[in-house]
This record gives C-alpha cells, sequence and structure tokens, in this order.
C-alpha cells in the first residue's frame, strides 16, 4: 500500500511538526491519529456495488469525511482553530447523510432533487446577470434556458413521485435520529462558519476587567482538544455507518479506541 493511501494528507512534516508543540501533544491527539490511519485504510477494502448509486453516494461520503477530517486536524494543529471547527461541521453534515441513508435508502431521491433544484436557481441567476450584459451572446444565454428547462423537466418527474423533501441540514439530522448532535455539536461548530461575534473574539485581546486591549492573530490552541474530540465522535461514528452500508462488521480495532476515547472522560 502506497504511502499516501495509508495515511493521506498527514505527512512526515506534519509528523515533526507536531511534536515540537505542547499545545497539541497528547493522548486525544494520539488516538485521532490512529483512528484516521484506519479509517483511511478502510476506504479501499470497502465491497461497493458500482451498480447501486445508493451505496456509491455513501461511500464518497465516507471519502468526504475522512477528508474533512484530516483538514480540521491539520488545521487545528497550526492553531486555525476557527477554521478546524469548519471543517469537522463540514464532515458533520456528510455524516448526517451517511447515517440518515442508512436507516432509509429512499431519503437518497430526496436528496438529489435538493441537488437538483439548487443547481437550477443557480443556473436562473447566472442567466439572469448575463441578460444584464450586453456583451454576452444571445447563443450563450440560449444554452443557459435549454439546460433550465431540462432540469425542470427531471425535477417535475421527481416530485410526480412524491419525493419525500429534504433540504435542511436539521431534518436530515432528524432522519437519521442525530437531533441531539445537531444541537449540541453542529450548532457549537456553526460559529465559526458564520462568524459569530463569540468566534471572532479569538482576534481580540481582553483583559479580565472586559477592555480590549489590542488586536491580535495568533495562533489559537483554545479549542484544539474540543475539537479533536469532536473529529474522533464524528470519525468514529462515520466508520460505523459507513459499514452498514456495505452490510459488513467494522473492524474490532474501533471498539478499542471507543474505550480508549470513553476512558479519557473528555467533558462534552
Amino acid at each position: 500500500m502506497k504511502k499516501f493511501e495509508k495515511i493521506g494528507f498527514l505527512g512526515m512534516d506534519y509528523r515533526r511538526n507536531i511534536k515540537t508543540l505542547p499545545e497539541v501533544r497528547g493522548p486525544l491527539t494520539d488516538l485521532l491519529i490512529g483512528l484516521m490511519e484506519i479509517s483511511w485504510g478502510i476506504q479501499y477494502q470497502l465491497e461497493v456495488d458500482t451498480m447501486d448509486l445508493v451505496m456509491i453516494h455513501s461511500a464518497t461520503l465516507y471519502a468526504r469525511i475522512l477528508n474533512s477530517i484530516q483538514a480540521s486536524h491539520l488545521l487545528a494543529v497550526y492553531g486555525l482553530g476557527a477554521q478546524s471547527s469548519n471543517q469537522c461541521r463540514a464532515a458533520l453534515e456528510c455524516l448526517f447523510q451517511l447515517a440518515a441513508i442508512n436507516k432509509k435508502r429512499e431519503l437518497f431521491d430526496g436528496l438529489m432533487l435538493a441537488d437538483i433544484r439548487d443547481t437550477r436557481t443557480y443556473l436562473e441567476r447566472y442567466q439572469a446577470q448575463l441578460s444584464k450584459n450586453n456583451k454576452v451572446s444571445q447563443s450563450r444565454i440560449e444554452v443557459l434556458k435549454q439546460k433550465t428547462a431540462k432540469l425542470n423537466e427531471r425535477i417535475n418527474q421527481l416530485e410526480a413521485m412524491n419525493i419525500q423533501k429534504l433540504s435542511k441540514i436539521e431534518n436530515i439530522a432528524k432522519e437519521a435520529d442525530m437531533q441531539s448532535w445537531y444541537e449540541l455539536l453542529y450548532r457549537a461548530l456553526s460559529r465559526g462558519t458564520h462568524s459569530s461575534l463569540i468566534s471572532l473574539q479569538e482576534h481580540l485581546q481582553i483583559s479580565e476587567d472586559s477592555n480590549i486591549t489590542h488586536f491580535t492573530n495568533e495562533p489559537n490552541f483554545e479549542d484544539f482538544f474540543s475539537n479533536t474530540y469532536c473529529c474522533l465522535k464524528v470519525l468514529s461514528r462515520a466508520i460505523e455507518e459507513v459499514y452498514v452500508t456495505v452490510k459488513e462488521i467494522p473492524p474490532t480495532v474501533l471498539a478499542d479506541y471507543n474505550k480508549q476515547l470513553e476512558a479519557l472522560k473528555f467533558d462534552e
């Protein structure tokens, strides 16, 4: 197995760097690195039916989760806390889909319908914008109209099938029976994504009497271990779910990692 297929984006430079940063060393970090290596290799071992669109979609969701978790960890190691949270949040969105589809395969049709609608909306707005530009040829606009018309036909066909509509992440989380993950984890991770006032305070040095002393933009490791814990929870659940997809039993080593995580008794 090639090195990249074994550990992904976690190269040797990263490993040397992590040993020099006391803010990121610890059992949680070691646990996440080990689980990332195991989860990365799993994707190349999955028996995916290439004729099963739902299974293919689930496998690609798993791959995206792995990328997002690795990105989250790498960003966290370099002190980019808010950006690390963004990537963990992205992984969680994929996990909601993966778990929801495992519970009800027909939800894939609703996700597909939502995606086609989003594409149509983009084309309509792009077309409207181009129509204001006199330099854009009419033939180019006609091509967009034809593409939009084909999408409308497909949407009408799907809607005639009374497909369950799924657009909001919260609804997908409910279908996955992961509402608590949405309320307690996803919402917290979203603060950096939406640049909430709380998340933006990492760029300010605030004194004990609540006065702003100066502006700062230095590496921030304040949420490193909470982000690491979130990554572990998401990654562990993703491994379980992808094995549900392919109807196989997860490796026993996953249970060992979950026991180690529980033993650390991190304050959720």
